[in-house]
């Protein structure tokens, strides 16, 4: 880190004007360059919207209940899932959708991924009153489904990819599930003592920071020891969201406390508390580490939802 930058301060560099409804998810595309985000909120207009970070500008959006998001690593198209069951591939680049892969199980569709080389892809959700639903392991080429992953005994909010064709879903039930992505195994599974709510993964390191929905705390974990290794205190809601910066020194934390924390991963000290219009649902780092886009509800006003960027000072 140079030495300007311990002296930056914080601040709130745009916001981006559109979400009418809570904005539940946010990703950067991978040159940092373009964003994408989406909302949801029954008998509202719904949309997944497509972001010029630099100007604020929206390029496009596409009516759908988006829930969750992603973006192939060329940065070309968009993975999302919506609040009906819907999982489906967009082409950024003018067109629609090119791939909706059918799955009959409705239910809310809370995280979707690509698999590291964009052969496949992991959709995750939870039916009505968060009961369980499969986790599904999706062919990208031909739309049809590889796997379908049953264990957890309540409905999943986060999944990260791991390196060398494995993942990790966040449950529920209190549990981290370890999964072998080409052979559809359960690798191992993790018992915590509350509702697991987000997960994020830090190739550097090998480890996760895990999100808790009455716990008020965010955990570090050790995926080759299997163990906790020191938590970062200071949220009084539900942590809903989790990222690590590029580097894995750092990480921001989103609640529906109203905060936005950045926290320095090796020690858990606190290093900035940002104040957010309403809950936070989403946060994503940029690809250079040192912005972030944020997004949640309004505590009040009509139009509930924001999007917001920040230089995070660190």
């Amino acid at each position: 880190m140079a030495l300007g930058d311990l002296f930056r301060t914080p601040h709130l560099i745009r916001s981006f004007k559109g979400h009418s409804t809570a904005a539940l998810c946010v990703a950067f595309s991978p040159d940092g360059q373009r964003a994408l985000s989406g909302e949801g909120a029954v008998l509202k207009e719904l949309c997944g919207r497509y972001w010029n970070v630099e100007t604020g500008e929206e390029l496009g959006h596409f009516k759908e209940w988006t829930t969750t998001v992603a973006f192939r690593s060329d940065g070309t198209q968009a993975l999302y899932g919506t609040g009906v069951g819907k999982v489906a591939i967009r082409d950024l680049t003018g067109g629609g959708d090119t791939r909706v892969f059918v799955e009959k199980l409705g239910g809310t569709i809370s995280s979707v991924s690509f698999s590291h080389d964009g052969s496949l892809i992991v959709s995750a959700g939870y039916g009505a009153a968060w009961t369980p639903k499969p986790m599904i392991v999706w062919d990208v080429a031909t739309g049809k489904e590889i796997h379908r992953l049953e264990g957890h005994k309540n409905g999943v909010y986060a999944t990260a990819m791991l390196l060398g064709n494995r993942f990790v879903s966040a449950a529920a039930d209190n549990t981290l599930r370890f999964w072998d992505l080409k052979s559809g195994r359960e690798l191992a599974t993790n018992v915590f003592k509350d509702m697991l709510t987000a997960v994020a993964y830090s190739p550097q390191r090998n480890q996760l920071l895990v999100g808790q929905r009455y716990g008020k705390e965010v955990i570090l974990w050790d995926i080759d020891k299997a163990t906790e290794l020191r938590r970062f205190r200071g949220h009084r809601g539900g942590v809903w969201t989790l990222t690590f910066s590029p580097d894995g020194r750092r990480a921001i934390s989103g609640s529906e406390d109203h905060t936005i924390r950045v926290w320095d991963v090796e020690s858990g000290v606190e290093l900035r508390c940002l104040k957010a219009p309403g809950p936070v649902y989403a946060v994503s780092y940029s690809p250079n580490g040192t912005t972030a886009l944020t997004g949640g509800k309004k505590s009040s006003g009509l139009s509930t939802g924001w999007l917001n960027l920040w230089d995070v000072g660190v």
